[in-house]
C-alpha cells in the first residue's frame, strides 16, 4: 500500500526487499509497477545510457524489447551523425540484432567503396590498412564481389551501369 501511494521505482524496490514473503500477486504487481516506472524514467531521459541501464537492471521486464528498440534507434542515429566506417562497425558489434544492422552494413560498404574510388587503385583496396576494403571484408563474400567490380570497372562513369549489370550474370 505504501509503495502504491509513493508510486516510485524505489518504493517498489523497497517493498520487494522488505516483504520477501508477500503473496505472489503482490510481488508480481510490485515488479510490474517497478518496471513500468523505471522504463518511464528511461524514456524521459531518452539516452542510450538510460535505456541500457533499464535493460541491465530489469532484463526480464516486459518493456525490455521497447527499450532495446529505442536504444538501437538512438545509437544508429548517432552513428549516422558521425558517419564513419568505425562507428557503423561499432554499432553492428554492440547491437548485432538491431533492425538497423543491414542499413549500417550498407553504410560501411558505401563509405569503403567511396574511399576506394577516391584512391582509385586496386592495390589500395587490397592493402591491409588504413583505407582498405580488405581490412573490413577480407573474409566476406561481398568482398570478392567488390574486388571483381573494381577489377572490371573502367574509370569512366558512363561505363559503370554496364559494368554493374555484368556483375549479376
Amino acid at each position: 500500500y505504501v509503495a502504491e501511494n509513493e508510486n516510485t521505482e524505489q518504493a517498489f524496490v523497497d517493498f520487494l526487499y522488505v516483504y520477501t514473503q508477500a503473496p505472489a500477486n503482490y510481488t508480481a504487481k510490485a515488479i510490474q509497477e517497478r518496471n513500468k516506472l523505471a522504463y518511464k524514467t528511461a524514456v524521459a531521459e531518452n539516452t542510450i545510457a538510460s535505456y541500457q541501464l533499464f535493460i541491465n537492471k530489469y532484463p526480464d521486464a516486459s518493456e525490455v524489447a521497447l527499450a532495446e528498440k529505442q536504444r538501437n534507434e538512438l545509437s544508429y542515429a548517432e552513428a549516422l551523425k558521425i558517419n564513419t566506417i568505425e562507428n557503423y562497425k561499432l554499432f553492428i558489434t554492440n547491437y548485432p540484432r538491431a533492425e538497423q544492422v543491414s542499413l549500417a552494413w550498407q553504410n560501411v560498404y558505401d563509405l569503403a567503396f567511396e574511399q576506394a574510388k577516391m584512391i582509385n587503385t586496386l592495390k589500395t583496396i587490397k592493402d591491409p590498412y588504413p583505407f582498405s576494403l580488405f581490412s573490413f571484408f577480407s573474409s566476406s563474400l561481398e568482398f570478392s564481389y567488390i574486388l571483381r567490380f573494381i577489377e572490371i570497372c573502367s574509370p569512366t562513369p558512363e561505363d559503370l551501369p554496364r559494368k554493374i549489370a555484368a556483375l549479376h550474370y
